[in-house]
């Protein structure tokens, strides 16, 4: 509230290093016009794309980007059970592969899961088991 009342931006940065290159960037750019930092900024970008896109990478990169986001929706699905953080969650897909695999797998087998215990795989257990209320 500060910051906005002074008209102020506030950057939040996570490591000192981080913070460093800010004020590196920003001390760079200080005397630049805006037009020249956006351009700059689209110059990077298309080299970066033009590098990432060689012929025979890019339907493998995509495929990657394809994975990358199913696990990462598969993650904050199995996030939204009771008690599975995302590190169980990581765990589980690791352990069992897919979503199916983890639904049809006993307590057991999920309590067995390094770091799940079996509070959080009796919890999964149900989850999978507990019909949709419509």
């Amino acid at each position: 509230m500060f910051c906005y009342r002074g008209g102020w931006t506030l950057i939040l940065c996570y490591s000192v290093e981080e913070a460093a290159e800010y004020i590196e960037n920003l001390k760079i750019c200080e005397r630049k016009k805006p037009e020249e930092v956006l351009q700059g900024r689209e110059q990077w970008k298309q080299k970066q794309q033009q590098q990432n896109a060689g012929p025979s990478s890019r339907p493998q990169n995509l495929d990657r980007q394809k994975q990358k986001q199913a696990f990462e929706a598969a993650v904050k699905f199995l996030c939204s059970i009771r008690s599975v953080t995302q590190a169980d969650a990581k765990r589980l897909l690791g352990a069992f592969g897919t979503l199916k695999n983890i639904a049809q797998a006993n307590k057991d087998d999920l309590s067995v899961t390094p770091g799940l215990g079996p509070i959080k795989a009796q919890s999964v257990y149900t989850f999978f088991r507990t019909p949709m209320k419509t």
